[in-house]
């Protein structure tokens, strides 16, 4: 995930903050979505490779010192408009490598359409075939004479996500970089022109294989899982810090989905009689802050608040009732809770963070 710099939480005497508070009556929802146009850009001075209804896509540089990338796109259309993003996540799957070492693969927006067309390399598909009209290749968008601005692809410059894949098996891309792109794609569909995947292409043989949308094993090919909430949804995300006890520190929320209504904050797996806190904040970006190996801080510093503080009870939990003021239907909050735990050498816990939507 990306990080951010630490700010210091305030703590807020004043409750003015409580109006825009949000409620929750059911879990999140975990969306999975199949790749509809994948290709593969093949380095060669004329652009007349591509591979659009292969088995497999590449990326890196080979033995003969040439560049691949490959370029996915998944519709955000069945999200739905009043959907507020938590997680994404895209996985392939490796198949083949020259390199059996992690390798270091960055994920880029594109901005510029591009095409999938009928062309399907034979044998290994490594060197690609002719493009057929409409193939996205090194030099084209759209194979014959649509030419990318850049050749190699028109994409944002700083990568959504860098991830290290595995020489194997299955590469996971997840960040809060993915988040805001699908996001956006989903606020604005004509902008979702798909995502580039390229190593530094550096070194020769640093390369991988995943199988492609078209490849005849289903549960190989690309899928993107975005998880959200909706008015009147709750969400349980990211882990909690393990305390001196060995359990991970807990937070779960319970309670009417209505403004007007109220929400009950709940610990667990705390220090029995330790003073904790309950931080809010009223935006979720999917960012974490490593506190330590293990440990995050979920919510974004600059806007987070200290709601209030407690002592956990003989058991190491709590409960919290938060009123909900009316009016603020669609409004967001997310929450994560502290806790002392003179136990670990840090001497406090985060938990898992919560988010909710006012219905």
């Amino acid at each position: 995930m990306l990080s951010r710099r630490p700010t210091t939480p305030m703590r807020i005497a004043n409750w003015s903050v409580l109006p825009l508070l949000a409620a929750m009556s059911s879990a999140q929802t975990t969306l999975t979505i199949a790749c509809d146009r994948d290709n593969t850009l093949y380095q060669s001075t004329n652009g007349t490779l591509s591979n659009g209804s292969g088995s497999y896509l590449f990326l890196g540089r080979d033995g003969n010192n040439t560049r691949k990338r490959t370029l996915l796109h998944f519709p955000t259309t069945a999200i739905p408009a009043d959907a507020r993003l938590l997680r994404v996540e895209l996985e392939l799957n490796v198949s083949r490598t020259a390199a059996f070492a992690n390798l270091g693969i960055d994920v880029h927006q594109v901005v510029a359409d591009w095409g999938e067309g009928s062309s399907n390399a034979a044998g290994e598909e490594g060197r690609g075939t002719t493009a057929t009209s409409g193939d996205a290749t090194w030099l084209h968008r759209r194979y014959p004479n649509m030419p990318w601005t850049t050749v190699g692809g028109d994409f944002v410059s700083l990568p959504s996500a860098s991830v290290a894949v595995p020489p194997f098996g299955a590469a996971l891309f997840s960040s809060a970089g993915m988040l805001a792109d699908v996001q956006s794609w989903r606020d604005t569909p004509a902008n979702n022109h798909g995502w580039l995947l390229k190593s530094d292409e550096a070194v020769a043989y640093a390369t991988r294989r995943f199988e492609s949308r078209e490849n005849a094993t289903t549960i190989w090919r690309p899928v993107l899982r975005v998880t959200f909430v909706r008015p009147g949804q709750s969400a349980a995300t990211g882990a909690g810090c393990v305390g001196a006890g060995g359990q991970p520190f807990a937070l779960t929320i319970g309670g009417a989905p209505q403004s007007g209504g109220s929400i009950t904050i709940t610990h667990g797996n705390g220090v029995p009689g330790a003073m904790a806190a309950n931080l809010l904040a009223l935006v979720w970006d999917g960012a974490s802050l490593p506190v330590w190996s293990g440990c995050n801080l979920l919510l974004p510093p600059p806007d987070l608040v200290t709601h209030n503080l407690l002592n956990l009870d003989g058991s190491g939990g709590s409960a919290t009732n938060l009123p909900i003021p009316p009016g603020f239907t669609g409004t967001l909050l997310a929450m994560q809770a502290a806790a002392l735990d003179p136990g670990i050498a840090t001497g406090f816990v985060l938990s898992n963070a919560g988010v909710i939507i006012v219905q």
